[in-house]
């Protein structure tokens, strides 16, 4: 249960930073 809860953490955390990145990206290739 707490392995999968942790994958899960990990998981979101990476689909959040992934979206960070292409914001960022995003709004440096707009200006």
């Amino acid at each position: 249960m707490r392995v999968s809860i942790l994958k899960y953490v990990l998981f979101s955390i990476v689909i959040c930073s992934f979206e960070y990145s292409k914001n960022v990206s995003y709004i440096l290739f707009y200006y």
